[in-house]
């Protein structure tokens, strides 16, 4: 038996930039310890571990992909969380 025939068709992963709410609603949805991290051309470059994720949001390890937007700082679709 391989890896192979073991693993889920449908794994969970994250971008190397994903969304805090999509994280979070990973986080809230499934009891993974940990999620493989995909690049750009969706190929696997590592792998993060809950307890890392739940660090990053509960000290708002975070970044806002466009920090020209001026006043708009708390708008939750712009949190993004680099891996």
């Amino acid at each position: 038996m391989t890896a192979f025939n073991m693993m889920k068709t449908n794994v969970i992963t994250f971008n190397f930039i994903s969304r805090v709410k999509d994280v979070y609603r990973m986080l809230d949805n499934t009891g993974h310890s940990a999620f493989p991290v995909m690049n750009n051309q969706d190929r696997p470059v590592g792998l993060i571990e809950r307890d890392a994720l739940i660090a990053m949001i509960e000290n708002k390890s975070w970044y806002f992909r466009d920090s020209r937007v001026s006043g708009n700082f708390g708008a939750k679709e712009r949190e993004e969380i680099v891996a």
